[in-house]
């Protein structure tokens, strides 16, 4: 891989919803011939509760997307830390397995991905369009922040992990701001939902 990739985690634990994330994925994401960033989405299966029948089996077109599992239950962490094990560089986002991706999440992200940063913050909606989380300075802290709002250089993230605990994506995301807050874009702009596929 290179700099010039999108990585896309999802863990997932809903195998059953995971065709709907598919399908916004490829709409907001490989639609765009003219893109000139790699994509690669990455899905971790929690090997605890999804089963190998269970598993949702991809066709040779579909190359991008690489899958795994772990074994262990952990509220997505352990997942998602397995993926961050297998991505090396480029740009890292986390979609869960209960949302989707925005419609035009990489059309605004993709202005911005060559630019000088660590990071990039963006406002959060929920399904039916109301606001939910702002991106903005004082949201870069635990309970503030969302793990879909955030895009992360993976050379930036380097050895850092998921806790397994509560709020750990809260966590994540606020220690690493910290250490370097001038290298973080806000967009405020609503480019992901929170809970999409939730009834």
């Amino acid at each position: 891989m290179s700099r010039n990739t999108l990585s896309i985690i999802t863990s997932c634990s809903r195998p059953e919803a995971i065709f709907d994330v598919y399908e916004s994925v490829k709409g907001s994401v490989k639609k765009l011939e003219d893109r000139t960033y790699n994509i690669y989405w990455y899905i971790i299966y929690d090997g605890e509760k999804v089963k190998e029948a269970n598993k949702r089996n991809f066709t040779d077109e579909d190359a991008w997307i690489i899958e795994g599992s772990t074994s262990e239950v952990s509220k997505g962490y352990k997942q998602r830390n397995f993926a961050l094990d297998m991505i090396k560089d480029g740009w890292v986002c986390f979609l869960d397995d209960d949302n989707i991706m925005h419609p035009n999440f990489y059309t605004e992200i993709s202005k911005h991905l060559d630019e000088d940063l660590n990071g990039i913050v963006i406002d959060q909606i929920f399904k039916f369009g109301n606001n939910r989380l702002v991106a903005r300075l004082e949201n870069m802290r635990v309970c503030n922040i969302d793990i879909a709002q955030y895009i992360l250089r993976r050379e930036y993230i380097g050895d850092k992990r998921f806790d397994i605990e509560y709020c750990a994506d809260g966590h994540f995301i606020e220690d690493l701001y910290r250490a370097n807050p001038k290298k973080f874009l806000f967009i405020n702009q609503p480019l992901c939902y929170y809970n999409y596929l939730k009834s």
